[in-house]
């Protein structure tokens, strides 16, 4: 079962390294409000992280990627 976890958290923080390194643009991290959204605790969250320098949210993005990798890394071993 840690193989199973491990294996799916390894992949899953690649995918977040791969898209916070390659994918995001500036014009991803600005993206406009819509207000009609039902959960507001992402909204606002979203509106949060916007606020934040470019470089600093996507620090925060690949540290999730490795964090993701180093736990499935450790499922596994």
């Amino acid at each position: 079962m840690n193989i199973l976890f491990g294996g799916l958290f390894l992949i899953w923080g690649i995918l977040i390294l791969a898209i916070g390194v390659k994918k995001m643009s500036n014009k991803d991290l600005k993206a406009e409000s819509r207000g009609d959204n039902i959960l507001f605790e992402i909204e606002w969250l979203t509106l949060l992280i916007q606020k934040l320098p470019s470089p600093l949210v996507r620090s925060f993005v690949i540290f999730v990627g490795v964090t993701f990798s180093g736990l499935g890394l450790f499922l596994i071993v």
